[in-house]
Protein backbone atom coordinates (compact mmCIF):
# COMPACT_ATOMS: atom_id res chain seq x y z
CA UNK A 1 0.00 0.00 0.00
CA UNK A 2 2.55 2.11 0.66
CA UNK A 3 4.12 1.60 -2.67
CA UNK A 4 1.24 2.65 -4.46
CA UNK A 5 1.22 6.01 -2.64
CA UNK A 6 4.12 6.97 -3.55
CA UNK A 7 3.64 6.07 -7.39
CA UNK A 8 3.38 8.46 -9.82
CA UNK A 9 -0.05 9.73 -11.14
CA UNK A 10 -0.69 9.64 -14.85
CA UNK A 11 -1.83 13.00 -16.25
CA UNK A 12 -5.15 12.47 -17.71
CA UNK A 13 -5.41 15.82 -19.52
CA UNK A 14 -7.86 18.30 -18.23
CA UNK A 15 -11.33 17.74 -16.53
CA UNK A 16 -14.53 17.60 -18.88
CA UNK A 17 -16.76 20.98 -18.81
CA UNK A 18 -19.48 19.07 -16.81
CA UNK A 19 -16.76 18.39 -14.34
CA UNK A 20 -15.34 21.76 -14.39
CA UNK A 21 -18.74 23.10 -14.16
CA UNK A 22 -19.36 21.27 -10.60
CA UNK A 23 -16.41 21.99 -9.27
CA UNK A 24 -17.23 25.88 -9.83
CA UNK A 25 -20.31 24.94 -7.67
CA UNK A 26 -18.05 23.75 -4.53
CA UNK A 27 -16.45 26.42 -5.15
CA UNK A 28 -19.49 28.71 -4.88
CA UNK A 29 -18.31 30.77 -7.59
CA UNK A 30 -20.96 29.71 -9.86
CA UNK A 31 -23.88 29.32 -7.56
CA UNK A 32 -26.64 31.09 -10.27
CA UNK A 33 -29.58 29.48 -11.56
CA UNK A 34 -28.03 29.99 -15.31
CA UNK A 35 -24.90 28.14 -14.40
CA UNK A 36 -27.73 25.19 -12.89
CA UNK A 37 -29.51 25.05 -15.75
CA UNK A 38 -26.22 24.43 -17.72
CA UNK A 39 -25.46 21.62 -15.00
CA UNK A 40 -28.71 19.58 -15.39
CA UNK A 41 -32.79 20.53 -15.26
CA UNK A 42 -35.10 20.79 -12.26
CA UNK A 43 -36.22 17.91 -10.31
CA UNK A 44 -39.42 17.75 -8.72
CA UNK A 45 -38.16 16.63 -5.51
CA UNK A 46 -36.18 17.65 -2.50
CA UNK A 47 -33.05 17.24 -1.31
CA UNK A 48 -33.14 14.90 1.51
CA UNK A 49 -30.70 16.32 3.52
CA UNK A 50 -31.68 20.05 3.36
CA UNK A 51 -34.76 19.90 1.57
CA UNK A 52 -33.58 22.58 -1.11
CA UNK A 53 -34.83 21.26 -4.65
CA UNK A 54 -33.07 18.59 -6.27
CA UNK A 55 -31.36 19.05 -10.04
CA UNK A 56 -30.94 16.52 -12.39
CA UNK A 57 -26.93 15.58 -13.09
CA UNK A 58 -28.08 14.06 -17.02
CA UNK A 59 -24.17 14.14 -18.32
CA UNK A 60 -23.13 11.07 -18.09
CA UNK A 61 -24.55 7.78 -16.14
CA UNK A 62 -25.87 7.33 -13.41
CA UNK A 63 -28.02 9.54 -12.59
CA UNK A 64 -27.41 11.97 -10.28
CA UNK A 65 -28.85 14.44 -7.98
CA UNK A 66 -27.62 17.83 -6.58
CA UNK A 67 -29.10 20.69 -4.51
CA UNK A 68 -27.78 24.17 -4.60
CA UNK A 69 -25.94 23.21 -1.03
CA UNK A 70 -23.77 20.96 -3.03
CA UNK A 71 -25.33 17.39 -1.25
CA UNK A 72 -25.39 15.08 -4.19
CA UNK A 73 -26.72 11.56 -4.47
CA UNK A 74 -27.70 9.15 -7.43
CA UNK A 75 -30.68 8.09 -7.85
CA UNK A 76 -30.10 4.90 -5.95
CA UNK A 77 -28.70 6.15 -2.82
CA UNK A 78 -31.51 8.66 -3.22
CA UNK A 79 -34.27 5.40 -3.29
CA UNK A 80 -32.25 3.73 -0.15
CA UNK A 81 -32.57 7.24 2.20
CA UNK A 82 -35.88 7.61 0.44
CA UNK A 83 -36.86 3.87 1.79
CA UNK A 84 -34.68 4.73 5.00
CA UNK A 85 -37.01 8.10 6.03
CA UNK A 86 -40.49 6.32 5.05
CA UNK A 87 -39.64 3.46 7.36
CA UNK A 88 -38.25 5.85 9.66
CA UNK A 89 -41.52 7.74 9.47
CA UNK A 90 -43.87 4.68 10.03
CA UNK A 91 -42.48 3.44 12.66
CA UNK A 92 -43.10 7.42 14.55
CA UNK A 93 -46.34 6.84 13.72
CA UNK A 94 -47.13 3.69 14.63
CA UNK A 95 -45.36 4.14 17.81
CA UNK A 96 -47.41 7.53 18.39
CA UNK A 97 -50.73 5.62 17.41
CA UNK A 98 -50.06 3.67 20.07
CA UNK A 99 -49.46 5.94 22.58
CA UNK A 100 -52.27 7.73 21.59
CA UNK A 101 -54.22 4.18 22.30
CA UNK A 102 -53.14 3.75 25.38
CA UNK A 103 -54.02 7.47 26.60
CA UNK A 104 -57.66 6.98 25.67
CA UNK A 105 -57.45 3.66 27.35
CA UNK A 106 -56.28 5.07 30.74
CA UNK A 107 -58.57 8.74 30.29
CA UNK A 108 -61.61 5.65 29.84
CA UNK A 109 -60.69 3.60 33.06
CA UNK A 110 -59.81 6.67 34.90
CA UNK A 111 -63.27 7.86 34.03
CA UNK A 112 -65.15 4.59 34.81
CA UNK A 113 -63.69 4.54 38.30
CA UNK A 114 -65.02 7.84 39.07
CA UNK A 115 -68.26 6.81 37.50
CA UNK A 116 -68.32 9.18 34.83
CA UNK A 117 -69.48 6.81 32.66
CA UNK A 118 -70.74 8.62 29.27
CA UNK A 119 -67.24 9.71 29.55
CA UNK A 120 -65.30 6.76 29.69
CA UNK A 121 -67.84 5.42 26.36
CA UNK A 122 -66.42 8.60 24.66
CA UNK A 123 -62.58 7.69 25.26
Amino acid sequence: MNQLVWMPVEDKGEAPPEIRLEHEFDLDSADDLASMHRLGHPAPLGCLDCGRPLWDILHKEPLRYRCHVGHRMTARTLLSEEDRQVDAALWVALRIMEDHARTQDRLSQWKAAAGRHQSADIF
